[in-house]
């Protein structure tokens, strides 16, 4: 029920999805100057240039030509860099992680307005303007839920994506090529787990009118307590766009997998608020048509 309604607010709110893109490229671009802005003093300062790119002919030598598995390889590679490289990578791993900090805040930015017009869409089938609602949300209430969200969910992937990469070494070099599908489930399930469990925390902020402190108070609590109801549908839905990003990014050059970004947002969004009106016994819209209405309120 939460997946289908869910899919159903963000098909019947089809422009919210292209109005995201800009916004989502706009984002980039300002992070692509932020980034350039702040990166720059830092090499300065380090008094190097970041020649990691200069041993990519090694690299790509050592991938075809080299001995073992192609897997294999590919580790003997990156330990290959971390060995021989270890400074640029040091200096790699921090733009690094300034690079996904700035996405991922922008992004939770992002998500506030889609949350503040899918609520007023749900809660009296009216359609508010993309521009409107940012505004709406408030400047302050969406810095500090991006800013806290960052602060969380950044540390929280770039740690199940390291977890990741040493699982996948150490399954690879045991069993070989089946030892990437073990990874790759770890990694699915936790970045699941945490979207599930912090997901509610635009609901409450684009419905709770209370302090902001009490806002996240709740809202962790009710992630947790929906956690049962919400895990399965959003690992549903990442399955299936993680399996469409996947098997459509070389024949449409990375086309499709750019469109599915905003409707991933979108769409997950619409799902943690379908369980939050679900969960409160309220009435929502799910189209112009038809209004879902809980078993619970008729009792």
């Amino acid at each position: 029920m939460l997946l289908r309604h869910s899919l159903s607010l963000t098909i019947s709110n089809s422009q919210l999805v292209f109005k995201t893109l800009i916004y989502a490229l706009i984002v980039f671009i300002i992070v692509a100057a932020l980034f350039v802005t702040i990166s720059t003093p830092i090499l300065e300062a380090l008094g190097e240039e970041l020649d990691l790119a200069q041993s990519a002919d090694k690299v790509i030598n050592e991938l075809f030509e080299g001995e073992g598995k192609i897997f294999e390889r590919v580790f003997n590679a990156i330990e290959n860099i971390r060995t021989d490289h270890r400074t640029e990578l040091i200096k790699a791993s921090i733009f690094g992680a300034i690079l996904i900090v700035l996405v991922k805040f922008f992004i939770a930015w992002v998500v506030c307005p889609i949350a503040f017009i899918l609520n007023k869409k749900m809660g009296s089938n009216f359609i508010s303007g993309f521009l409107h609602s940012v505004v709406s949300v408030g400047w302050k209430r969406s810095l500090a839920y991006a800013a806290i969200y960052t602060l969380i969910s950044a540390p929280f992937d770039i740690a199940v994506a390291l977890g990741a990469y040493y699982l996948a070494k150490w399954m690879v070099g045991g069993i070989g090529l089946l030892g990437l599908i073990i990874p790759i489930v770890f990694a699915l399930v936790m970045i699941t787990l945490r979207m599930s469990v912090m997901g509610q925390w635009i609901s409450h902020l684009v419905n709770e009118d209370i302090k902001f402190s009490l806002i996240f108070k709740r809202a962790f609590k009710a992630g947790f307590k929906m956690l049962p109801k919400t895990f399965t549908h959003m690992l549903s839905l990442n399955l299936i766009i993680y399996a469409i990003m996947a098997s459509t990014a070389l024949f449409t050059v990375g086309i499709i997998p750019i469109l599915m970004i905003p409707f991933a947002l979108v769409v997950s969004v619409a799902l943690h608020l379908v369980a939050y009106y679900r969960e409160n016994d309220k009435k929502y819209y799910v189209d112009e048509h038809i209004v879902e209405v809980p078993q619970n309120i008729n009792e």
